[in-house]
């Protein structure tokens, strides 16, 4: 099984993470890893709206609000995961805001 890593950067307040798959897990961190199968950027709103399912990700790729290098077909099964892991723990989703 590949190892794919994810790189998150949100503006708006600027916040980067990374998410590791591979081998049945995960890991996760702050900041910036180096090596990322897919780069996704994007604002906090744009974000919290594709969590909540009020925006949708080929939409706001097509429109440049969501900016995607790499795999788009992993990026957007991994965003719709995240969507899916907000409603199964049927929890409004709030990024971090200062």
């Amino acid at each position: 099984l590949k190892t794919s890593v994810v790189q998150t950067t949100l503006n708006n307040p600027d916040f980067k993470y990374w998410v590791i798959f591979g081998n049945g897990k995960f890991t996760t961190g702050k900041g910036e890893i180096e090596g990322a199968t897919v780069n996704i950027n994007c604002s906090q709103e744009v974000m919290s709206g594709i969590l909540a399912g009020n925006k949708f990700v080929f939409s706001e790729y097509m429109q440049g609000t969501l900016k995607i290098k790499g795999d788009l077909q992993y990026a957007h099964v991994y965003l719709d995961l995240l969507g899916l892991a907000a409603e199964i723990n049927n929890e409004e989703v709030v990024l971090y805001n200062e």
